[in-house]
């Protein structure tokens, strides 16, 4: 079914007077006659597909194809009335789905049918035989395996199925067909849930007046659910965005199961939890909670899961809007979670007491708590020996400096404070500058925005032309910059420094953050000078400061200075000094931030 957008969040479109002559006219004009609605759930829900025939909220084109006319008071009072009507009827469709699963077959397919729209995917196979009682097969077509069908689940049926209802449903209940998972349900909307997972519903007739009875509901069973799914996805393959020259090469996939199994495989210990729950409204997306039992903190854990089940948004899709519905602070520029398409990483974050969150459709797992310190941290500096790793990790430390007041503390010092530059290089300096058009401020900011331009294009090409057009067009534009006496030498070679130590960090999302600080420390140093730069700065710091990841300070264990913690901080330390358990960072203060 088709929900049309609410007014409340998009744009309404304008009516011309003929639209507001009446719904029955606008009826008549679109070609819905009344005599004729859209077919859909019958009763009240059925109505959810023919509330309204306006077009959608994003459209300004109004029904009659006349130019859009202003909106009334009247206008708007009809849009809201119309999406609290639209809203009715949604909760009259989603009461019909909790209906009983009828007792007749026939039935059963005419709802299922008109439960998700009449799709030209729902494929319905009834066995009949004479004699015996008959049997539904329905499930989607390319969510469910042909071979897992036809093997499993038809054949079975046709060769040993009971002849009588009761012994059919008794053989079925007893999960006797080897097509996997088997169990019952008793709901509507439990089997429209099922047949979108990938699962098949196969119910018997009992329209006789037959009825089985499942001890723990205490409900008639009829219908059963026997997971086949199996659709086309693409194979585990080498991380996209994470690439080491040591460890393992398999990254997350599209397929939530896959990514479990990866992270059972890497942790064979009973104490790994998985917990699995439908989030967001409509697309009701499945995700995946993991943890291990008694490292992870449980007020973290809840609060996760809380969250998730919170979740504002009819779709949910990406690893985006669970880091948005996880994060304390969202108005931050810093990230308050991690994201990672490696098993191995999200392995050993939950064995240090972290979260991972899983969505399917999406390679990317969401792991909290999130420290500053993690976003230096690569998946090489545990296959390296201790000496080398802390001397990346610090390099990376400084790189996130140079990048971000690099240029800014250059264009500070030129501008207000000359007296801070030697004598020697401030005459070069004054001489290079003599015949500039720009300001240095203006120079800064320009050559700025060209590599910020170069780098995003470099990042959409294919990789066959990226990296000669990042080599290239570099050289090609500085070199050509300076001769054309438009930048100076210095301010070209902070520029071409700034935007390679973006790339030291280990993922290209760890660097936004610092490129967008470098913008604003660079206009605080162009209006401000040095003083500004400094106070910028230090609010900067004052901020990260006081920021949490699910409760947990993002600057730990530096401030708030804590004992334990800092041998996997901005150092490495030798494994012989992390060895046993690891500190459990998520015990204090996973309450807060709900």
């Amino acid at each position: 079914m088709e929900e049309r957008p609410s007014s409340r969040n998009q744009p309404a479109p304008a009516l011309d007077s003929r639209a507001r002559d009446g719904a029955g006219s606008a009826q008549t004009r679109t070609g819905r006659q009344p005599g004729k609605p859209d077919r859909g759930l019958g009763g009240a829900a059925g109505r959810f597909d023919r509330v309204n025939p306006r077009l959608p909220a994003w459209s300004t084109t109004p029904l009659s194809g006349q130019p859009p006319l202003a909106e009334s008071p009247a206008t708007r009072l009809r849009e809201h009335l119309e999406d609290f009507l639209g809203q009715v009827d949604r909760w009259a469709a989603d009461l019909a789905l909790q209906e009983a699963i009828p007792a007749a077959t026939s039935r059963l397919e005419l709802l299922l049918r008109e439960a998700l729209g009449r799709p030209a995917d729902l494929v319905a196979v009834p066995i009949r035989r004479p004699g015996a009682a008959d049997v539904l097969v329905v499930y989607v077509d390319g969510l469910v395996g042909d071979q897992l069908l036809n093997q499993f689940i038809l054949r079975p049926l046709l060769e040993r199925l009971p002849g009588s209802a009761t012994k059919a449903s008794g053989w079925l209940d007893r999960g006797l067909l080897p097509g996997g998972r088997v169990r019952p349900v008793t709901r509507l909307a439990e089997a429209v849930d099922g047949l979108l997972e990938g699962s098949a519903l196969v119910a018997v007739d009992r329209s006789d007046g037959f009825a089985m009875h499942d001890p723990a509901v205490s409900k008639p069973v009829q219908a059963w659910l026997i997971d086949a799914r199996q659709f086309e996805h693409r194979s585990v393959d080498d991380p996209a965005t994470e690439g080491t020259i040591g460890g393992p090469r398999d990254a997350f996939i599209e397929v939530l199961r896959v990514n479990t199994a990866a992270l059972r495989r890497r942790l064979r210990t009973p104490y790994l939890r998985i917990e699995e729950l439908d989030t967001g409204r409509l697309t009701r997306t499945r995700a995946a909670i993991a943890y291990v039992a008694g490292r992870a903190d449980p007020g973290t854990v809840a609060l996760v899961r809380r969250r998730l089940k919170a979740a504002p948004w009819d779709l949910l899709f990406s690893e985006e809007q669970v880091e948005a519905l996880l994060q304390d602070r969202p108005v931050s520029i810093f990230p308050q979670a991690r994201l990672t398409e490696r098993p191995d990483v999200v392995a050993a974050g939950l064995m240090e007491g972290r979260v991972a969150v899983l969505l399917d459709g999406t390679p990317f797992a969401v792991v909290v708590p999130l420290q500053f310190w993690d976003l230096l941290q690569s998946p090489d500096d545990y296959y390296l020996r201790w000496p080398f790793a802390t001397t990346l990790r610090v390099v990376r430390f400084f790189a996130v400096l140079l990048m971000t007041v690099g240029l800014p503390l250059y264009v500070a010092v030129t501008t207000y404070n000359q007296e801070l530059i030697p004598r020697e290089f401030l005459f070069t300096l004054a001489a290079s500058r003599e015949t500039l058009p720009f300001p240095t401020a203006l120079e800064a900011v320009g050559l700025s925005f060209v590599f910020d331009i170069l780098r995003e294009a470099t990042t959409r090409l294919p990789r066959q032309v990226g990296g000669a057009l990042t080599i290239v067009g570099g050289l090609v534009i500085g070199d050509t910059a300076v001769r054309a006496g438009i930048v100076t030498a210095p301010t070209l070679i902070l520029i071409g420094a700034s935007a390679m130590a973006a790339f030291a960090l280990p993922t290209f999302s760890a660097a936004i953050p610092f490129r967008i600080l470098h913008y604003v420390f660079l206009g605080v140093a162009t209006v401000l000078g040095m003083y500004g730069l400094v106070t910028a700065f230090l609010i900067v710091v004052a901020h990260m400061a006081s920021l949490r990841s699910v409760g947990v300070p993002y600057l730990t264990p530096y401030a708030p200075y804590r004992p334990q913690g800092w041998e996997d901080t901005l150092i490495r330390a030798p494994w012989v000094m992390m060895r046993g358990k690891p500190p459990l960072i998520g015990r204090e203060g996973a309450d807060q931030g709900a």
